[in-house]
């Protein structure tokens, strides 16, 4: 038998929160997860990661985030049809306001909470990386040079998390 890792109160009015906002706030470059747990494991490795509490983000959310973030918004769903829901419903409320990326999961790992520091970072790492290409495709042609660097950058990027283990 199935059981929910958390269940909120039928009181608690989920779609007008944003978890995480109240402590430790940064508005630029958010990550944003469906749970709490997911939340507050991504904060432990260092992230600036906020939860919408539920796969279903609501308009009074989409509200909130274009109040109190900048940057790119990172979305780090479950590895289930409702994570796909959330993206699906980030796109919807926020592809004009912001820039959206997807920060993929390993197979292996259900949701954010089943991460390790590396796998976080890396998934992190990977969706800035293709964000930065897509700045240098808008401002100009990326040469092969530039495009060495960014990678280069990125490699090295890669071996400091896995060398912090």
């Amino acid at each position: 038998m199935f059981y929910a890792k958390y269940k909120h109160k039928a009181s608690t009015p989920i779609e007008e929160i944003i978890y995480g906002l109240d402590s430790g706030y940064k508005a630029e470059d958010p990550i944003f997860v469906e749970g709490s747990f997911d939340c507050i494991r991504m904060r432990s490795f260092g992230l600036n990661c906020y939860s919408t509490l539920s796969n279903n983000v609501s308009d009074k959310q989409a509200e909130l985030i274009k109040k109190y973030f900048t940057g790119t918004i990172y979305v780090m769903h479950d590895n289930d049809k409702g994570g796909i829901q959330m993206v699906d419903k980030f796109k919807e409320l926020l592809y004009h306001s912001y820039p959206i990326r997807i920060c993929k999961l390993p197979k292996s790992v259900k949701d954010p909470d089943g991460m390790n520091k590396k796998e976080a970072l890396i998934s992190k790492a990977e969706a800035k990386l293709i964000v930065e290409l897509e700045a240098k495709k808008t401002t100009k042609s990326v040469s092969i040079i530039q495009r060495t660097i960014l990678l280069s950058d990125f490699r090295q990027h890669l071996r400091d998390i896995y060398f912090e283990f």
